[in-house]
């Protein structure tokens, strides 16, 4: 579980990186350019779905990992307060911060509810909804 969690990790630490540094190079919050942050999402969706259904060793690690752990790693999107905050200072469009900022918080405000559940039935059919 531990090669599991630290590959894991570190596909966390490659994505975190490519995305500071889009933001960083300001491609993101260019006004000219507004589709380019849905794209990307949209890329990132396509080329980790497409990862996770066509390779086993990927399956594997992720079922490794087991629901509870991929549920708490979601109470980082708490987050989200900050990219209001940064809004708020002139840093990030309003466009972004609000409908990301309130989604992450609205996210992870559900991630830590449904841990609150125990294990069991009634916590795989939470995860459902």
């Amino acid at each position: 579980m531990q090669t599991a969690l630290a590959r894991f990790a570190f596909l966390l630490l490659i994505w975190g990186s490519t995305a500071s540094g889009l933001v960083a190079s300001g491609l993101i919050n260019r006004p000219t350019q507004p589709q380019v942050l849905p794209v990307l999402i949209m890329i990132s969706v396509i080329v980790t779905s497409a990862v996770f259904l066509r390779s086993r060793a990927v399956d594997a690690h992720l079922r490794a990992l087991g629901l509870r752990l991929i549920l708490a790693l979601h109470a980082i999107r708490l987050v989200g307060g900050f990219f209001i905050w940064a809004h708020q200072h002139g840093h990030l469009p309003a466009a972004f911060a609000y409908s990301a900022g309130l989604g992450d918080i609205a996210t992870a405000i559900g991630a830590l509810v449904l841990l609150q559940l125990p294990d069991g039935t009634s916590f795989r059919r939470a995860l459902l909804v």
